[in-house]
């Protein structure tokens, strides 16, 4: 089974500026040292850089960015890997299980919720 987050476990294993992070109107900066800048927004056109530019999306980027510093993504990662955990033990007792019909819609929501989490089809997926 491949893990789709690999990536996102890499970046973290490089050492990322911890967190957290705020916005301080064109970047992102660790929070308490506006010396320490994640994000740059520059206008780069045919021309090169032009100076600080703040498009439609701008502000809802640099949110996103700030809210998802390497704290909360190691957390969200953690909390993932648990409750994967707990539906491989919930699979695991299921399958010791006498085969009733609760026993069988029980296996099939936790089969559904495996392959779900790993984006996978499963024999319920319309």
């Amino acid at each position: 089974m491949t893990d789709k987050y690999a990536d996102l476990r890499a970046a973290l294993e490089a050492g990322p500026t911890p967190g957290p992070w705020e916005v301080d109107e064109h970047y992102v900066q660790q929070q308490g040292r506006p010396e320490i800048g994640i994000c740059d927004v520059l206008n780069m056109d045919e021309g090169g850089p032009k100076g600080w530019y703040r498009g439609p999306k701008t502000a809802a980027n640099l949110a996103l960015i700030a809210a998802a510093h390497p704290e909360t993504i190691r957390a969200l990662l953690a909390e993932r890997d648990a409750l994967r955990g707990a539906l491989e033990g919930a699979w695991t007792l299921i399958a010791q299980l006498p085969p009733t019909q609760d026993r069988v819609e029980i296996a099939q929501m936790v089969c559904a919720a495996l392959a779900q989490e790993q984006g996978e089809p499963h024999d319920n997926q319309d």
